[in-house]
């Protein structure tokens, strides 16, 4: 029945091709059956071509081609796979590929572990590393790292002493940890616990310390030198007094000595949380910086002068205090070390004492930082008038005295 089809539309597709022949120049010296005979000569080819087509789609062959050998015809069954016509080199080799990734993985691991293992055999031959004194300082715990990825080669009997700088946002934190990570022996690996799952639960944050004292974290703070003491940063919010009892009773197992750096003026303070809130919004010098290494863009973004809830300030002021107590109580039976940024601004003799407590050969530091706030209060608050007659006769009252923060 289809081949009839066929058949008959091959005929009438003969007959409008004879039609669009160019004419005959004598008709009546060409014969009618020539002309009857080349027309059964184009339909019989057609027909054995078109008989062909249908032999070959219905055996399912991959392809065949037309009369001009130039377009290929793929006949795909209805109910099979829809798979290309040619498979792809990464389906083919897709399975040794990762048999053989697997296999470098699991000799990757062998060879760590091998490695770990040489590595506690030569660390039982390091002298005794648990407590060591410093100058006139009280004792501090080290202890020998062993870290899980890599090996600690020639570092391995450089006794390592952990450490935590507890502070809150906006106290100069960044400013003071890249003053610690100029020593080529310190590695303050930054603000770890802002990321969440971190600071979770109590487990969550054993395992991040764990990792940070084992000198299994890495940084841009790591050093190519042996680390001789090794920390971060810490909020007080997050995490540190949530989970005090646990923090402070990991710190005294694992030697760990707390520097609590707090900013004395918390009204200071607040206008640097203020004109930082604003700039995440404003984005003062095209992004937003809440440090910056140009006096330019310093100068820039103190250009920016809050306007302070008078009401609230004095509420404000009360519980940050509060806070700072809270964390003074609760790690109080650590070995801590007190510094105020505003003496390490003023003084940065201050810094030759926290290496002392840290148990690195004292050197000069140095941070890129700019400090933005460095105006008179009465030219940083737009509400200033305010602001002084609601702290007057309180105790924050002191805190509109200026200080120079050049």
């Amino acid at each position: 029945m289809y081949l009839f089809s066929f058949v008959r539309q091959a005929m009438v597709s003969a007959n409008d091709i004879a039609m669009v022949l160019p004419p005959s120049p004598s008709p009546a010296k060409i014969p009618r059956r020539s002309s009857y005979f080349w027309k059964v000569s184009t339909v019989v080819l057609l027909a054995i071509c078109g008989l062909s087509l249908c032999i070959k789609s219905i055996s399912h062959t991959a392809s065949s081609f037309d009369l001009f050998s130039s377009l290929a015809i793929v006949a795909v069954p209805v109910d099979a796979p829809q798979n290309p016509p040619f498979p792809s080199h990464s389906s083919s080799s897709s399975p040794s590929r990762s048999l053989a990734a697997e296999e470098s993985e699991e000799e990757k691991e062998a060879a760590r572990k091998a490695q770990r293992e040489a590595d506690s055999r030569e660390l039982e031959k390091c002298p005794a590393a648990s407590e060591v004194e410093y100058g006139d300082l009280e004792r501090f715990g080290q202890h020998y790292p062993n870290p899980l990825n890599y090996s600690r080669a020639e570092c391995l009997c450089n006794p390592v002493h952990n450490f935590v700088v507890l502070s809150m946002q906006r106290s100069g934190s960044g400013w003071f940890e890249t003053f610690l990570n100029s020593h080529p022996n310190i590695s303050s690996h930054g603000e770890i616990f802002i990321v969440r799952p971190r600071r979770a639960n109590a487990s969550a944050v054993a395992e991040t310390l764990d990792r940070v004292y084992n000198l299994d974290w890495t940084s841009s703070a790591a050093k190519n030198s042996c680390t001789s003491a090794v920390g971060f940063k810490w909020m007080l919010n997050q995490g540190a007094m949530e989970f005090s009892s646990d923090v402070a009773e990991y710190f005294k197992k694992r030697h760990v000595s707390v520097i609590l750096l707090i900013r004395k003026n918390v009204l200071r303070r607040l206008i640097s949380i203020l004109a930082n809130a604003y700039d995440r919004k404003t984005a003062l010098v095209g992004v937003h910086k809440s440090h910056t290494h140009s006096k330019e863009e310093a100068e820039k973004l103190a250009t920016f002068r809050p306007n302070v809830s008078a009401k609230h300030l004095e509420g404000n002021l009360q519980r940050v205090q509060e806070m700072v107590d809270d964390a003074l109580r609760a790690f109080n039976g650590t070995r801590r070390m007190l510094v105020y940024y505003e003496d390490v601004v003023k003084n940065k003799t201050i810094l030759e004492e926290v290496q002392r407590f840290l148990g690195v050969p004292a050197q000069e530091l140095t941070s890129k930082q700019v400090k933005i706030h460095t105006r008179p209060l009465r030219e940083s608050i737009e509400n200033y008038d305010d602001v002084a007659k609601k702290l007057k006769g309180t105790e924050f009252e002191k805190f509109l005295v200026d200080e120079s923060y050049d």
